[in-house]
């Protein structure tokens, strides 16, 4: 009965090894090589070849690291592979401005930013409510600049807290032939997710910042979840996390316990290269009001695809704590369960090898060439508008009313043809709520290593042909 019901997909019989491997070969044939293939957009880089080796060793131990280690003891069989992982949460801690980390501070290496901004909001809502109840309201406000992650949607519908809607516009992509979704209503009530206008590259604006949060606590709103960027995926802007910290602190005291907030920086793309740049400024865990991170180590830390770090202050886990009964009889505070220790390995073998300096060298070399090419695109094409930068992306915003020849030649030549140079683009709206504002098309570039020049070279004459 069972041999009727496969129907040709699995092998009857075990297939042969060398079968097996040279279809993997060829399949991966057909995937990018980092500094090989023309890649200049993705939000990633080349691994680190020890990294890759341990990971290699260590996922041939087939290791569990479920649960978090610097807040439960986990699994027994695996000490090496917690150990380890703990040392990875307190550097990453520690590179991002927490005091005392061993003391002050509780993560794990999780999947990648998504599921860490998703345990963020988890913590962020049970957190507020166990602080402030309000006679059976549970409503939860969520602020983030208009140039949040999509994780941070995703967040809000996973745990409950809520979204608003998408409203059709009347400008039409000529490519898709369809409507721009670019105006948000938040809920009525006041809960849920709320876009706060940015500026052109994506920076929260801290007034209207204040202003949203002053209508919302007159709707009866008594519980503020604000998460702010620090490296945006489009454009690599930095919020003002200090400049909300303070907001939040005076808050706080103008209103005397009758409001609680949560701060979470999404610093996924930034966490692992502002800190080697010499930005100015207290961002991430320097500012005392923010109680958690996401930082991706596979982005611009050289770890492999993929795998976040969830960080947050000591106590904040309290509020999600679940039984697990067959662990040792121990407490769980991830979203995720299970997962694989050979990540945590991976990432501890790549910060040894490459050292704070090591990070440092190939950092301010991709800004030294991020910014350089932003001049020539300036210099040498003045249709398309460069945006101001600070880490190593450069994002260009396309002219208003290119015709739909030109956005097809941009796209198969240049954005993500088969030829291409496979880069990022988008439409973005600094202010969603907003009906009056419009939105531009972002084309992004992510300058690191694996970009070759030769490459950069190319686009720009790419770009004054298509655009002559």
């Amino acid at each position: 009965m069972l041999k009727n019901r496969i129907l040709g997909l699995w092998p009857r019989k075990g297939a042969n090894r060398q079968i097996i491997i040279s279809r993997v070969w060829a399949e991966m044939g057909k995937t990018i090589s980092w500094g090989e293939t023309p890649v200049c957009g993705f939000p990633s880089m080349s691994p680190c070849e020890v990294g890759l080796e341990a990971f290699g060793i260590a996922q041939s131990y087939h290791p569990n690291a479920i649960l978090c280690h610097t807040f439960s003891e986990g699994e027994k069989g695996f000490d090496g592979i917690k150990g380890l992982e703990r040392e990875v949460v307190y550097m990453t801690a520690e590179l991002l401005g927490a005091e005392d980390p061993m003391i002050t501070i509780d993560g794990y290496v999780a999947s990648g930013g998504t599921e860490c901004n998703i345990e963020a909001m988890w913590i962020a809502r049970d957190r507020l409510r166990d602080k402030i109840r309000v006679n059976g309201d549970v409503r939860v406000a969520v602020l983030a600049p208009s140039s949040i992650h999509y994780s941070v949607e995703k967040a809000c519908i996973v745990t409950g807290i809520g979204v608003g809607r998408w409203a059709e516009c009347e400008i039409i992509d000529p490519l898709e032939e369809k409507n721009v979704m670019k105006r948000y209503i938040p809920l009525e009530d006041g809960s849920g997710l709320h876009l706060v206008k940015s500026n052109d590259i994506g920076q929260i604006d801290l007034n209207r910042l204040e202003a949203k949060i002053r209508f919302l606590f007159e709707k009866g709103i008594r519980r503020f979840i604000i998460v702010l960027n620090e490296g945006t995926t489009l454009t690599g802007a930095m919020d003002d996390t200090d400049g909300v910290g303070k907001l939040v602190r005076c808050l706080r005291s103008e209103w005397n316990g009758q409001v609680e907030f949560y701060v979470h920086v999404d610093a996924a793309y930034g966490g692992f290269i502002y800190p080697f740049l010499d930005l100015g400024g207290l961002h991430g865990l320097q500012v005392p009001e923010v109680d958690s991170l996401t930082a991706d180590p596979y982005k611009m830390g050289k770890g492999p695809m993929a795998e976040g770090i969830f960080l947050c202050r000591k106590g904040r886990m309290n509020s999600i704590i679940r039984e697990t009964g067959y662990v040792n009889s121990q407490k769980d505070t991830t979203l995720c369960g299970s997962r694989s220790g050979a990540y945590a390995v991976a990432c501890w073998a790549t910060f040894q090898k490459l050292g704070f300096e090591g990070f440092q060298d190939i950092h301010k070399a991709s800004v030294i060439r991020a910014k350089a090419f932003f001049e020539q695109i300036r210099d040498q094409v003045p249709k398309i508008t460069a945006l101001s930068q600070e880490l190593n992306m450069v994002t260009l915003a396309l002219p208003f009313g290119l015709s739909k020849n030109a956005l097809q030649e941009l796209k198969e030549k240049v954005i993500d043809g088969d030829k291409s140079y496979r880069l990022m683009w988008d439409w973005f709206t600094p202010d969603p709520e907003n009906l009056s504002v419009l939105p531009r098309k972002l084309i992004k570039f992510n300058i690191t290593p694996d970009v070759k020049d030769m490459w950069l070279n190319e686009i720009i004459q790419l770009f004054k042909e298509i655009l002559a």
